[in-house]
């Protein structure tokens, strides 16, 4: 099977994924530099990044459908050590940034006032209460997105009991959840159609996307190169367009997510099985995959390595980065000139805790959930499975 056969190549793999996760998390970076450090509406990449630069999300969700779902059709026997994994990999630096979101807001007073439901987020339930609650009333939101990427992890993983027949129905339950659970309540009002999207059963969908990805190329299906430009291109004026959506407008909640996550998931898989392209030839098609694969270079595989941290504590360097602004007003940023400042700033800290605190409890899991044992292991575990 053809990810079986990637394991002796998966960094290349990974690489490929990796720098999808750098673009997906510079789009959120540049969203949120964009509600603080207002562009020039005259600019119309910084307008995209400012409308839709949100979509970046949905990209991680698809890569983590993805990886998940390869990571359980490869191991689903070792359940218990697919958990261990995951919670070395996840919970020790969220439990940081979410103890850095409290102590900032009780020392500074910006957003102390919602330190009351810090439970929220501690217990990565953001996606649950956001849309109860309200998005205004719940501290550090942007941790909505792991309460999907975990609900589902969990709903997988316990799947795989049933063996792989279970994780299939698991993705195909997924794929129908998401939809009908917006549909229902876009027609009932029961939940704001903003705050919807924030909704960890309106979003599974996406997961599953990249789920059936990992599903294909299990199978041996293969992607020609031809389909990564395609796939890439429409990802790519799917962002543009959703520029001008909101999130909130029923062509977005109906079929928006959906189309953009069917498109990423295509894109996804062809990223993930262009090696076997390249190794049927040295001609213009190869090539083509190669350089698809390959990218713009190694640092933007290593920034998209590290996009768990950047994700997690970009919104700190940018408040930062904003009170600074207002304590000094005369020397005042532009956005670009902000948005490259905070992403160089987060990602120098990202790549101190990658090495002293992420990798070492990375492959400290890895050893507990072996036993102690020495195994080839998917380097995707070490390279951070969570696109949160």
């Amino acid at each position: 099977m053809l990810l079986a056969a990637h394991q002796a190549s998966d960094e290349h793999r990974v690489a490929a994924l990796d720098r999808l996760r750098a673009f997906a998390v510079f789009l959120v970076i540049g969203h949120h530099a964009a509600w603080r450090f207002r562009p020039d509406g005259a600019d119309p990449l910084a307008q995209v990044m400012k409308g839709a630069g949100w979509i970046g999300v949905d990209i991680f969700f698809v890569i983590s459908g993805f990886m998940i779902t390869a990571i359980l059709l490869r191991d689903g026997g070792d359940i218990r050590g697919f958990f261990v994994r995951r919670f070395y990999r996840i919970v020790p630096l969220f439990v940081v940034a979410v103890a850095v979101f409290a102590a900032l807001a009780a020392a500074t007073g910006l957003g102390a006032e919602k330190l009351g439901l810090i439970w929220s987020p501690a217990l990565l339930l953001n996606g649950w209460t956001i849309p109860f609650l309200g998005y205004g009333k719940v501290p550090y939101t942007i941790t909505w997105s792991l309460s999907v990427e975990e609900a589902a992890y969990l709903a997988m993983g316990l799947a795989c009991l049933a063996g792989r027949k279970g994780l299939i129905a698991t993705l195909a339950a997924f794929m129908v959840i998401g939809p009908v659970t917006r549909v229902v309540a876009l027609a009932t009002g029961a939940i704001d159609p903003f705050e919807l999207y924030f909704f960890v059963p309106a979003r599974l969908d996406t997961i599953a996307f990249g789920g059936l990805a990992a599903l294909l190329a299990q199978r041996g299906a293969r992607a020609r190169p031809w389909m990564a430009w395609i796939a890439g291109l429409a990802v790519v004026v799917l962002i543009v367009a959703y520029r001008y959506l909101s999130v909130a407008m029923p062509a977005m909640v109906l079929a928006g997510y959906s189309v953009f996550g069917l498109a990423t998931g295509w894109f996804v898989f062809s990223l993930a099985t262009l090696d076997a392209a390249r190794g049927e030839g040295t001609g213009r098609a190869a090539r083509a995959a190669s350089f698809v694969s390959r990218g713009v270079g190694s640092i933007t595989a290593r920034f998209g390595r590290v996009s768990y941290f950047i994700y997690l504590f970009h919104i700190f360097v940018l408040e930062a980065l904003l009170q600074a602004q207002r304590w000094f007003p005369t020397a005042r940023l532009g956005y670009w000139q902000a948005l490259a400042l905070a992403t160089a700033i987060v990602f120098g800290l990202a790549v101190l805790s990658w090495r002293w605190f992420e990798r070492p409890l990375i492959r400290r899991g890895r050893d507990v959930s072996l036993g102690g044992r020495k195994q080839n292991v998917l380097r995707a575990d070490d390279r951070g499975v969570s696109a949160s």
